[in-house]
């Protein structure tokens, strides 16, 4: 799948997520991988703690279109950054 219609596809899964009142206001994005397994976004075979996740996120990082998902919130720290979705 090519990138915007991945980052398209996790925009609404993420929109129906964070709509249920039960969801939490903010969630570690690797936290949600399962649901994106089940969803066709990634493959279960390079699941490794939401490392193809983290990825496609660090590759919008740099390029400046963290944008493109609203629902992402990085915490940077020194060496690493700690991604997260938030409710918008």
């Amino acid at each position: 799948m090519e990138t915007s219609k991945k980052i398209e596809r996790i925009n609404q899964i993420l929109k129906i997520y964070f709509a249920s009142p039960s969801s939490p206001q903010r969630v570690r994005a690797k936290s949600l991988m399962p649901l994106f397994i089940e969803q066709g976004l990634f493959n279960e075979k390079n699941f490794q703690d939401g490392l193809e996740l983290r990825n496609l996120l660090r590759d919008l990082d740099r390029k400046n279109e963290l944008f493109s998902i609203p629902y992402v919130e990085p915490e940077r720290k020194r060496v690493k950054t700690n991604w997260y979705f938030k409710k918008v």
